[in-house]
């Protein structure tokens, strides 16, 4: 079928960034997927490709909220609505819904109501933090000067601190701070961090909570097993494993998350925010 060139352009998008795991057969076969339907047709106003999915949990799962329905509304300009549907499970009653909301949209209602739902984050300072820690917190909040740390490939987990000291006499300066990043597989490396925070440095540990360096984006996403409560007692013992540095730790989880490369995107999981 041949459309307006707007809508082709759009239906390009969402096939090849939004949709590019959701849709792909090796994704949903490693991730328990099943696929009930995928179709383009008008509803309502629009032109609309709706696409609907369940994901088996795992048997330690609480989530019961696995099937999706997705609704894309094209328009003619590059435009597009998206409409995302969630349920404990995919039925004829959920689908009369769904066409009915679609069938239903409208640019032209006015817009009612008070959103209640917001997010509004600010540091808080943990009470079971040490002296030590909550001191380094305060002075990280506060200060006005550039604080530099340095990553350098090999110095945490190949345990090879020189590296950094070798590279801090070749500038003539000293680094506050060293990165490291590891992934789901790994542990905490101890080991590799004691000689930099004996050295008085400190350590900006990045997690990703992906296979190592994202491979297989198109096949098992461990991130599922995440929600799942798989890996509950793996995160317990990272914990532990920080506390007992008893030293202040940078702790980052998942950079990059806005993405579509890596692990624990929107796109690889399922869009669901």
């Amino acid at each position: 079928t041949t459309y307006a060139p707007g809508i082709e352009e759009s239906q390009q998008y969402v096939k090849d960034c939004i949709n590019k795991y959701i849709m792909c057969d090796k994704y949903l076969e490693g991730n328990n997927i099943t696929l009930h339907m995928h179709e383009t047709k008008n509803v309502g106003e629009y032109l609309t490709e709706i696409i609907a999915l369940t994901r088996t949990p795992d048997k330690k799962s609480t989530v019961k909220d696995n099937t999706y329905v997705y609704c894309y509304l094209y328009k003619e300009d590059i435009q597009f609505y998206r409409i995302m549907f969630k349920a404990e499970e995919y039925t004829e009653d959920l689908m009369n819904e769904v066409y009915k909301t679609v069938e239903s949209f409208s640019e032209n209602v006015a817009i009612k109501g008070i959103s209640d739902t917001f997010t509004d984050f600010e540091p808080v300072e943990n009470k079971n933090w040490n002296e030590e820690t909550k001191k380094f917190y305060y002075e990280l909040k506060t200060t006005d000067k550039c604080k530099w740390g340095v990553f350098e490939p090999g110095t945490i987990f190949a345990q090879n601190y020189q590296n950094v000291k070798t590279l801090e006499e070749k500038l003539g300066a000293e680094f506050e701070g060293i990165l490291e990043y590891i992934f789901l597989c790994d542990d905490i490396p101890k080991e590799g961090m004691q000689p930099a925070i004996d050295d008085g440095k400190v350590v900006e540990l990045t997690l990703q909570t992906a296979n190592v360096m994202h491979e297989d984006l198109d096949g098992h996403n461990p991130m599922f097993e995440i929600i799942d409560g798989v890996y509950d007692d793996k995160f317990r013992q990272m914990a532990r494993d920080l506390k007992e540095l008893k030293k202040p730790v940078l702790f980052r989880l998942n950079n990059e998350m806005n993405s579509d490369w890596v692990g624990y995107s929107a796109a690889s999981c399922l869009l669901d925010p």
